[in-house]
């Protein structure tokens, strides 16, 4: 389940993948090509909902 604080909801990768139907080897490849934007914190990567989208879009 997402977290949410106040008004963004933040993803963790294992969240993300799953959401999206796609592995965690996937998502963490995204991050690293700096694909996807995501934020490390104490060694989790965390993806804001606003990025998801984005990154959707470039996809267009």
């Amino acid at each position: 389940m997402p977290t949410t604080i106040r008004d963004k909801t933040l993803y963790s990768v294992p969240e993300l993948s799953q959401k999206l139907n796609v592995t965690t080897v996937t998502i963490r490849n995204y991050l690293k090509q700096s694909k996807l934007k995501g934020q490390k914190v104490m060694g989790r990567w965390f993806i804001l909902g606003d990025d998801i989208e984005e990154f959707f879009g470039e996809l267009q």
